[in-house]
């Protein structure tokens, strides 16, 4: 995984890039290994994080985890060094067809706003298990698109900010969602509630609160 505090944390200090260093033999396994590089963390952000550093560092995890799907936790401030948060935030969303577990929060601290994001962020991910995702604060007041209908494999979803679903046509296509949680502006009408229910015959834990 990333340690992605460069004022703290060197990243050849960090695995799988400190076992490759060990010698020879074992650099060429690791680097053949793409699924040692499929882990992603960037959850020891400052406001002195932000440099080029961390967006090398992501590339070169992203490129070596090759197609396997990813794991990613990361916390992003904005509008701190924002140039650089941007393009990390357009890296990780630019690898969604192969999300596997994705924890994500972006927050925006300061008084001064981002870069307007695009009036629709959209997540459609084939792969999609696990999903936890708060980004009402770089949002701010758009929303977020969840494409259920192309994410069949998903287990469990935490959503903070005003979204809208996409929902399965077919009774029981999300057989595998069992706990959704939703903290949004906009409460689901009941049609849409009962599509979803429709779509998840297992869900067995679900929390809706509008705030």
């Amino acid at each position: 995984s990333i340690i992605s505090d460069p004022q703290t944390q060197r990243f050849g200090a960090t695995s799988p890039l400190n076992i490759s260093m060990v010698c020879r033999a074992w650099r060429v396994v690791v680097l053949n290994q793409p699924s040692l590089w499929s882990r992603i963390r960037l959850d020891k952000l400052s406001s002195t994080s932000w440099d080029e550093r961390v967006v090398l560092g992501l590339e070169l995890w992203l490129r070596r985890s090759s197609g396997v799907p990813l794991t990613i936790s990361a916390r992003i401030a904005l509008p701190t060094y924002e140039e650089v948060a941007l393009r990390v935030i357009s890296l990780i969303f630019a690898e969604q067809h192969r999300w596997r577990n994705v924890d994500l929060v972006i927050t925006c601290p300061g008084p001064v706003a981002p870069a307007v994001p695009p009036q629709a962020l959209k997540i459609s991910s084939p792969s999609l298990a696990f999903l936890s995702c708060d980004l009402s604060q770089y949002l701010r007041g758009n929303t977020l698109i969840l494409d259920l209908a192309r994410s069949l494999m998903l287990e469990e979803m935490t959503i903070h900010g005003s979204a809208k679903f996409i929902v399965p046509t077919l009774p029981a296509e999300l057989a595998n969602l069992r706990s959704l949680t939703l903290n949004s502006p906009e409460v689901l009408n009941l049609e849409e509630c009962h599509a979803l229910l429709c779509a998840s015959p297992n869900l067995s834990s679900i929390k809706i609160t509008a705030g």
